[in-house]
């Protein structure tokens, strides 16, 4: 039910399987993408890129260029390792 009503895929091997059988069209497509995919590393440095991805992404939506809004995320992924490294 929560996969088919938001399309957050579920952490159930069984489940995720079925799902990718059962697909066509785009979620057929999106699912052999997924197979060529890589998860992402559950680390610090991932949580610092994740916040400040959020963060930039914040200030594109309210008007920011997309380049400054890059440029702000990479300053603050910057500022948190070197706050983080200091401990």
């Amino acid at each position: 039910m929560v996969y088919k009503e938001t399309r957050l895929l579920p952490t159930s091997d069984k489940l995720l399987n079925r799902y990718q059988q059962q697909a066509t069209g785009d979620e057929k497509i999106l699912f052999k993408q997924f197979e060529l995919s890589k998860p992402m590393p559950s680390t610090i440095k991932m949580s610092i890129a994740w916040q400040a991805m959020a963060i930039g992404f914040k200030r594109y939506e309210d008007g920011l260029s997309a380049e400054k809004a890059a440029e702000f995320m990479q300053h603050i992924a910057i500022q948190q390792w070197k706050r983080l490294s200091k401990k």
